[in-house]
């Protein structure tokens, strides 16, 4: 799979953009953010047929409980994505790829009901809603999620071993799957939780604004992603020697953050109905 294109003309440009995304499963030439989105689509595929699996499996074996089963399945796509980087084995599609991202899609979907408890209640602590519960425990259940997001970032600095050849597009994974898997669940975790933490702060407006920012970049992450990388390679193309002056590098930021934000679809902001 290690082929480097010939390119002489248009169709060979074509021809090497279809194989590169569809058969390598990598971004096209010149759209490097763009193999997430393959990725993300095809483990969307994958998960799927994990969840047909699982349920064949569980009217087969009963006894068997569905999120323990799809956890033996993540953990098996997860050693299977391993053994292939180690082995330096290439598939079609990027299958390699998408077997150790599938284990996260699933660590995912099992976290999920328990990421939302931890957010709506603090660990426990009753509803806002609830007459019994009070601002201390409310406070409690931040600082408490506040303390998590602290030890996980530290966690993740102590365990991290940076390498410079590691690429989850091309399943390069590190020396070590033990410090692969520390290294990201101590920054997710620490992700998740300072998300959390930020999402119960006050409403003043600094705070709010940043909420805002925040929500508004997650909603359109897809489109930014896609948007900014041709913007940069227009600017690369068109205006590099003027980019390359000093003191004008700082102005493909502001390109790029204009162009996104035209490109992000306005949507009429409705109040949600509330219950008195």
């Amino acid at each position: 799979m290690n082929i480097r294109p010939e390119i002489a003309g248009v169709w060979d440009y074509l021809y090497w953009n279809l194989a590169k995304i569809f058969i390598a499963g990598k971004s096209s030439i010149g759209s490097g953010p763009l193999w997430f989105i393959f990725t993300l689509y095809s483990v969307s595929l994958m998960f799927y047929g994990v969840m047909v699996i699982t349920k064949r499996i569980e009217l087969w074996i009963p006894s068997l409980r569905f999120r323990t089963t799809v956890a033996g399945i993540a953990i098996a796509s997860l050693i299977a994505g391993w053994l292939l980087y180690k082995n330096h084995i290439r598939l079609p599609l990027g299958i390699e790829r998408d077997l150790t991202v599938l284990f996260f899609f699933t660590c995912g979907w099992i976290c999920r009901e328990p990421i939302k408890n931890l957010s709506r209640d603090c660990f426990g602590f009753r509803s806002s809603n609830d007459i019994q519960y009070t601002a201390l425990q409310r406070c409690s259940g931040t600082l408490l999620t506040a303390g998590i997001a602290l030890i996980s970032f530290v966690l993740y600095a102590f365990v991290e071993n940076p390498d410079p050849n590691f690429s989850i597009m091309n399943n390069v994974l590190g020396k070590s799957l033990g410090i692969f898997l520390a290294s990201s669940f101590f920054g997710i975790a620490g992700l998740i939780a300072t998300f959390i933490v930020a999402d119960k702060l006050t409403n003043i407006a600094p705070i709010r604004i940043a909420k805002g920012i925040l929500r508004n970049i997650s909603r359109n992450a897809l489109v930014i992603l896609a948007v900014h990388w041709w913007i940069l390679l227009v600017l690369r193309i068109i205006f590099k020697s003027e980019l390359d002056k000093p003191g004008t590098a700082f102005l493909s930021t502001l390109i790029v953050t204009v162009g996104i934000t035209i490109t992000i679809p306005n949507k009429p902001y409705h109040p949600r109905p509330t219950c008195d």
